[in-house]
Parts: structure tokens; sequence; C-alpha cells
């Protein structure tokens, strides 16, 4: 399905947004990733910040009990504050770090971009991201793109009820009040999705394919989406193969199944 180039929101462009608080939050989340200590030459240069304003914010999060410094080996590390809300994160989200396996696991399978995405209003945004090496650094945390006219926005509509997407299909007449015919797109949308098993999107105005599934239902309750996408120049296996494989990573890491043949065949 190919589709009219999507409104694509970078993440941090909202003049309001605070920045202090979300730099706190990338802290942590590499913290997560390295599981490591690192020291505040790591974090600036990873993440992009100043050095200055890395050294203050550090410093912040110390005296707010976040972390802990060693003034010996000059290096941060997080403190028991943060354990509970991870554990009670990691039993939202289908227990421990599955979410994060399946992530890394599809990558290496397919050899593509992988995508975690939620609904926002009435976009999709992206919530984690695992790119393989040498694919383009577009798709990336906090990304958002709208739910009509891509493979996310239709592989979520897709798990909704007739009464909720009517409800979604006011809300996005609200948001974009030049379309009129919001319901007939979401309904073919739907349509398609549930007669392929899978949602696909190929948008040359940024040269980028995806491809989509609904996750199972979490504790959490938030409706989670996982996609594939890579460039429109590069072949790949057929769509369906590639869902195939991400029912297969699903079942056998958030489900606990055996894991199944791989019918696609890399070089």
């Amino acid at each position: 399905m190919e589709t009219a180039p999507p409104l694509v929101v970078l993440p941090g462009g909202r003049k309001n947004l605070a920045k202090s608080a979300t730099r706190a939050l990338d802290v942590l989340e590499y913290f997560a990733s390295e599981q490591r200590p690192l020291r505040a030459v790591d974090v600036a240069q990873a993440l992009g910040f100043r050095a200055s304003s890395t050294d203050q914010l550090l410093k912040t999060m110390v005296d707010s009990g976040y972390l802990v410094f060693d003034s010996q080996r000059k290096d941060y590390y997080p403190t028991p504050r943060l354990v509970r809300f991870g554990a009670w994160l990691g039993r939202s989200y289908h227990g421990s770090d599955r979410l994060a396996e399946l992530l890394i696991a599809l990558g290496e399978r397919t050899q593509e971009t992988v995508t975690l995405a939620l609904r926002q209003g009435a976009s999709m945004q992206l919530v984690d991201v695992v790119r393989y090496p040498g694919q383009s650094d577009m798709l990336r945390k906090g990304l958002k793109v709208p739910i009509l006219g891509t493979a996310l926005g239709a592989a979520w509509l897709s798990s909704r009820g007739d009464a909720e997407l009517y409800r979604v299909s006011r809300q996005l007449e609200r948001t974009n009040r030049r379309d009129e015919n919001v319901w007939g797109r979401i309904r073919h949308a739907v349509d398609e999705v549930r007669s392929l098993g899978f949602a696909v999107s190929l948008t040359n105005a940024s040269h980028l394919w995806a491809i989509a599934i609904p996750l199972p239902k979490s504790q959490a309750n938030v409706d989670l989406v996982l996609a594939l996408a890579g460039p429109l120049q590069r072949h790949r296996p057929p769509n369906a193969e590639l869902a195939t494989i991400m029912r297969d990573c699903v079942g056998r890491i958030l489900e606990l199944r055996e894991l199944a043949p791989d019918p696609v065949r890399h070089p």
C-alpha cells in the first residue's frame, strides 16, 4: 500500500518541552542499556550533551538520590531508589526484559530496523528502536507519525473494536478537518490488515517501507505495535515471510513458544 508522505514529528520539537526532565530520563535509559558505572564524559558523548550541562545534571541526580558518585573512580551508578520502579515496569510489560529481547532477536533474524510504538493522540510514537548497523537514523525514539496512512497506525487500528474505531475516527476528524473520509480510510486500513494478517506501507518521501503487527496485551494495558522498517532501494524478503518471523519471535519470547524454522535466507 503506497501512501502520501506522512507528517512526521521529530522528538523534542515542542517549545514547552522540559529538557532537563527528558535529559535525566535519557541518562537513566543509557545506564539501563550499558549496565555499568559511567563517567560524565561517557554520558555526554553518548547522548550529545555539553560537558558542563552533563556535569550539572548528574550532580543534581546525585543530590536527588537517583545516582551515586564514586569519588575515586569518578563514575556514577543508579541507586536502589529506581529498583521498584524498574521491577514494576518489567512485570507490567510481559515480564523482565522480554520486550528488549524481542526487538534484539527480531533485528538479528531479519537484519532490519525494529521499532516499538504506541498511540499518542492522533499519532503513533516510537518508544523503542533497535537499528541494524548501517541503516538510516531517521527512525529514532520519540518520533511520531500519523495513525492514518502508516503501517504502525493500521496495525494499531486493526486491534480495536468497532465502537472504539468510531470514536477514533471522530477524534481524527476534529484533528484534520480537511479529511472528509476518515471513517472510510479507517475501515479500509483495518480490513486490509485483518485480511493480510499484518500492516504494510511504502513511503516514497522518506524512502522507507514498513511492516507492522499489534502485540499481545500486557498487564500495563498499553497497546503496543511491533514493526520492521528499511530503505525502499534495498531488497528485502517478501512481507508474508517477514510477518511470519515477527509472529514467531513474539510467540517464542512473549508467549514462550518454541522457535520455528526461519523462512528467510540471508546470503
